[in-house]
């Protein structure tokens, strides 16, 4: 009953014209008409009637309501939110209503738009649409994340993830570091479209400024050991020697680099030439000449007696192996056989390896923590042409002599070129007997680390051929000036000795004589030439490679000799 100026006006409902005894709810119905009697007119407000035309009752007035409007909820995209049910309501005159939305992981929030006059806002998990005046489509919009992808070479850290923004985003991937012997040290990350930056302190990689999907990339490279770093600046204006100019001697002071297919991996290599008097080492109450840096960073000396002024650095007169009469005994180790293949079993020592191990065990073991064992010592037996009936000239012999022209098609002195890398030929390819199976068993090491056969016990070797012609030797040409000739004061370093070398030079059937290269003492200085490996009149000088993470401190003369150091770390690695 509504009481208008004392008045009574009797109040009805119906739905759809359906008498109703109770007020429809304002969740779900919506005023449709309102009709009086005795010429009163009404409209519904604020949830009363209201006359409008000033008459007064007694008047009945019925009024009518019908079902709300269908208000509903869609994704764009559909696969950016999970819409919870339902995702339909029908909406009286109360003109508002909410739905249940969340946001799926990879995708954020733009914004919720409806039709006709409804609004609505978004505060998760909930929709909130006011103002509905009609029939209503909302639509809850989200955005795809960009992702970054992360790939990690050489080291750790590789992954994917999703930006925080659709637009300048920022992600950070933790746990990016470097594989044990590599480095980030001047690498900067690569990510097309963004900005990455690394934090070595906490190994996190931040990429910043993300507006699209992102792949990024970050490298680390071999890390510079120690004596890598030593040598780089020491040659930092080395060069390269020409092609051709192995048949000259190099008498000057000279630093020079190899690389390529001259080299192990093509790795370069840091080399002393001529009268060097920069390369001295004090090492194991000893002093040493440097030869090179190996492929492995490690790095070789020549044993240079207990004094700079040394004539006797030597450990021992005697033959390389006292039987000569068969191929097999060119070899630093060897078997018996009829083929190149079976005497490269390496299943017996020669003697000169058995010296030099002995010697290994009572003067150098106790600094063995300071040797490289990933260090190759290269015995090259290859040939291309290999037979039973015929003077066979092993690899040394084809590279650095004229003797050996049949072998290699030309006897010009200006085809001499040596090689770091076992089993070449003078024209820096393999031997066809030197597969990387057959000419590994050439390649003596402790470890096989860096491709070494891993059949020696001890880490000690002796200077090969070919490093004495990097170092300016010339096989029949004497060059006093050489370092690996020359003691201090000027003088020969093993006196009027000459010295095996630890490459094979040939084997003659007629006479059944195996040669190896050795090294002139005073009498031819420093002349590279051959002998039969059953003369005992030759010294030995040992050969060995310090590791690379070892620190050199010094100035490499023979007042200043470097010193070497190594840290607990260094200790317990191989090279």
């Amino acid at each position: 009953r509504i009481y208008s100026k004392g008045k009574v006006i009797l109040v009805k409902y119906t739905i759809n014209g359906e008498s109703t005894p109770t007020l429809p709810s304002v969740d779900e119905y919506i005023f449709s008409s309102v009709k009086c009697t005795n010429g009163v007119e009404a409209t519904w407000k604020n949830e009363n009637i209201e006359v409008t035309n000033g008459k007064q009752g007694p008047s009945t007035c019925t009024v009518d309501f019908k079902r709300g409007y269908s208000v509903s909820i869609v994704a764009e995209p559909t696969e950016g939110a999970n819409l919870g049910t339902p995702t339909n309501k029908v909406v009286g005159r109360i003109g508002t209503t909410t739905f249940n939305v969340t946001v799926k992981s990879g995708y954020q929030y733009k914004e919720v738009t409806c039709t006709g006059n409804a609004t609505a806002t978004y505060d998760s998990p909930t929709v909130t649409v006011n103002g509905i005046t009609g029939e209503t489509v909302c639509t809850f919009k989200t955005g795809k994340l960009p992702t970054v992808r992360l790939t990690v070479g050489n080291g750790t850290g590789s992954d994917t993830k999703v930006s925080n923004a659709l637009t300048g985003g920022t992600v950070t991937f933790e746990n990016v570091k470097p594989l044990d012997g590599y480095t980030f040290d001047g690498i900067n990350p690569s990510c097309p479209g963004a900005t990455a930056s690394y934090n070595s302190n906490n190994s996190t990689l931040t990429v910043s400024g993300i507006s699209r999907d992102v792949t990024c990339t970050f490298n680390a490279v071999l890390a510079k050991s120690k004596a890598l770093a030593k040598f780089d600046e020491v040659f930092k204006s080395a060069g390269k020697r020409a092609d051709g100019s192995f048949g000259t001697v190099v008498s000057a002071s000279s630093k020079y680099y190899e690389d390529g297919k001259w080299t192990e991996g093509g790795n370069k290599v840091y080399y002393y030439a001529g009268n060097a008097t920069d390369n001295w080492v004090h090492f194991a109450g000893k002093y040493w000449r440097i030869i090179r840096l190996n492929e492995d960073e490690s790095i070789r000396l020549l044993y240079a007696g207990s004094s700079t002024t040394a004539s006797d650095a030597y450990i021992s007169t005697m033959a390389y192996n006292p039987t000569y009469y068969n191929m097999n005994y060119v070899g630093f180790m060897y078997s018996t056989g009829s083929t190149l293949s079976a005497i490269r079993g390496n299943s017996t020592s020669s003697p000169i390896k058995s010296t030099l191990d002995s010697w290994y065990t009572s003067d150098l073991q106790s600094y063995d923590k300071y040797i490289s064992k990933t260090a190759i010592y290269c015995n090259d037996r290859s040939n291309d042409n290999w037979s039973a009936s015929s003077t066979l000239y092993y690899g040394a012999a084809q590279r650095l002599t004229t003797y050996a022209s049949s072998n290699k098609g030309a006897s010009q002195s200006s085809q001499y070129h040596p090689s770091f890398k076992c089993g070449n030929t003078y024209s820096g390819t393999l031997h066809t007997d030197s597969s990387d199976t057959e000419r590994k068993k050439d390649m003596f090491s402790v470890s096989q680390a860096s491709g070494g056969n891993g059949a020696l016990t001890k880490p000690i070797g002796l200077m090969t051929a070919d490093e004495v012609s990097y170092a300016g030797g010339v096989y029949g040409t004497k060059n006093g000036d050489a370092y690996y000739y020359r003691n201090s004061s000027g003088g020969s370093s093993t006196g009027d000795k000459w010295w095996w070398t630890m490459s094979p030079y040939y084997f003659d059937y007629g006479s059944s004589d195996a040669n190896v290269f050795y090294v002139y003492g005073s009498s031819y200085a420093g002349q590279l030439s051959d002998y039969s490996v059953s003369v005992d009149s030759g010294v030995v000088r040992p050969v060995i490679s310090l590791k690379s993470c070892v620190q050199l401190s010094g100035s490499g003369t023979a007042g200043d000799p470097y010193e070497v150091t190594s840290d607990s770390s260094c200790d317990a690695k191989e090279n």
